[in-house]
C-alpha cells in the first residue's frame, strides 16, 4: 500500500506512545496545531487526501486522525465493495515533522510501518514513495461523519470464539473481505456481530452482500456497526 521509510524518530516513537504530542518533551514545537481542530475534535486532528487513482478500484481515498492520546489511525478506503483498511499507532511531532509507527488493525502478523509527514500550514505531505508522481498530500478539514455502506465478504464455513461488544466470549463468524476465499487462515478474522437475516450453514463457504451502518456517527471500533444481509452471492 505504501513503502516504508526508516527514520531516527522510529525508535523515540515506541518509547513515546502514551506521551501527549502537544506537550512532549523540550524541542516540541506546537505552534502549528490548528485552533479549527482543536476546538471541533478536543485535540483531535483529522487530515484527508482528494481522491487518488488506484490501479484495481474506482479509486483511493485516505484520512488520518491524529488524536492527543497520542494514537494516530491511517484509513485507507479503495472505494469499492471492501471495508476501509486501518492502520494504528503512536505518533510524535517534532518541529514541522509528524511521524508514526502503525500496524494494521486486525491482522495479526502485520508487519510495523513508519510513516512521516512535513507539516506546512494546514496539510501534512507524506516523505516516502509508494503514491504515484505527485506523492500524497493531507488536508486538514472536519471528519466527517460514518455513513452505511454496502460490503461483500466470504463467511467461513465454521465459526469461533471472539468477545461481543459487552466483553463476553461466545460463537462469532469468521469473516474475509477478497475477490476469492482466502486460503490461509490468518486472512480470516472474526466478526464480532451477527448478520440480521443470515442464516449461517455449517460447512459451507458462503459470499454474502451485507449492509453495515454505524450505531454512532463517530466510530471507535468494530463493535459500533451493525449488518444486515442483503444477498447470498454464492453458497458452496
Amino acid at each position: 500500500m505504501h513503502a516504508s521509510i526508516r527514520w531516527a524518530l522510529a525508535a523515540t516513537l515506541l518509547t513515546a506512545c502514551n506521551q501527549h504530542p502537544n506537550t512532549g518533551s523540550a524541542g516540541t514545537d506546537t505552534s502549528g496545531t490548528s485552533a479549527v481542530s482543536q476546538e471541533v475534535h478536543g485535540g483531535d486532528m483529522f487530515y484527508a487526501s482528494d481522491t487518488l487513482p488506484a490501479a484495481s478500484s474506482p479509486g483511493m481515498l485516505i484520512g488520518l486522525t491524529l488524536h492527543a492520546t497520542g494514537d494516530a489511525e491511517l484509513s485507507t478506503d479503495y472505494l469499492n465493495y471492501f471495508p476501509e483498511i486501518i492502520e494504528a499507532g503512536p505518533w510524535l511531532q517534532h518541529g514541522d515533522t509528524i511521524s508514526m509507527v502503525l500496524k494494521t488493525v486486525d491482522v495479526a502478523q502485520a508487519s510495523p510501518d513508519t510513516m512521516v509527514f512535513l507539516r506546512r500550514q494546514h496539510t501534512l505531505h507524506y516523505l516516502g514513495k509508494g503514491y504515484g508522481t505527485l506523492g500524497l498530500v493531507l488536508h486538514e478539514q472536519r471528519k466527517p461523519d460514518a455513513h452505511p455502506r454496502v460490503l461483500v465478504m466470504w463467511v467461513h464455513p465454521q465459526k469461533t470464539t471472539c468477545t461481543d461488544r459487552k466483553g463476553q466470549q461466545r460463537e462469532c463468524l469468521q469473516v474475509a473481505f477478497s475477490k476469492v476465499p482466502p486460503d490461509a487462515q490468518t486472512h480470516w478474522q472474526p466478526l464480532p456481530e451477527e448478520i440480521r437475516k443470515f442464516t449461517f450453514v455449517p460447512g459451507h463457504l458462503q459470499q454474502v452482500k451485507v449492509l453495515r451502518t454505524p450505531r454512532h456517527s463517530q466510530l471507535a471500533d468494530s463493535h459500533d456497526y451493525s449488518y444486515e444481509l442483503l444477498a447470498v452471492l454464492s453458497n458452496h
